[in-house]
């Protein structure tokens, strides 16, 4: 079963790391209140950073390393998977899923990308559309 690895940014501007098998569930769980304690007074969160593996004891293992970062490192971390113009990911449906940089989107090949999970667990085809504020930043 798929693992992913996450790193959240919490309102007061601290970072959260875990592992889930289900990405845009356990994000909707931080950001309702039912995730883990540390973000319940932090919210609302969001997913700066991902990475999806093929068993869960990969994305613990993961986690864990991360977890031993220092700030900085971390910082360093998630600005490497964030950098350059970010692409509007869209599941078959035409729901946007989420923002990912170019890059990522693109070293996918057309399979999903790895920090944008499939909504409802099927298998979606992606489309990408430019995100048209990023171009102005």
């Amino acid at each position: 079963m798929k693992g992913y690895t996450y790193v959240l940014r919490c309102a007061d501007d601290t970072l959260y790391c875990g592992w889930t098998n289900d990405l845009t569930a356990r994000l909707a769980a931080h950001n309702s209140g039912k995730g883990a304690k540390y973000t319940r007074g932090r919210g609302p969160v969001t997913l700066v950073y991902s990475e999806m593996f093929d068993t869960q004891s990969e994305a613990m293992q993961r986690e864990a390393a991360i977890k031993k970062l220092t700030r900085p490192q971390k910082q360093a971390l998630i600005d490497s998977q964030n950098g350059g113009e970010l692409l509007t990911v869209y599941d078959a449906d035409g729901r946007a899923c989420g923002e990912r940089p170019r890059a990522v989107v693109h070293a996918c090949a057309g399979a999903v990308p790895p920090c944008v999970p499939p909504v409802g667990g099927r298998r979606a085809e992606w489309r990408v559309r430019p995100v048209a504020a990023a171009a102005a930043v």
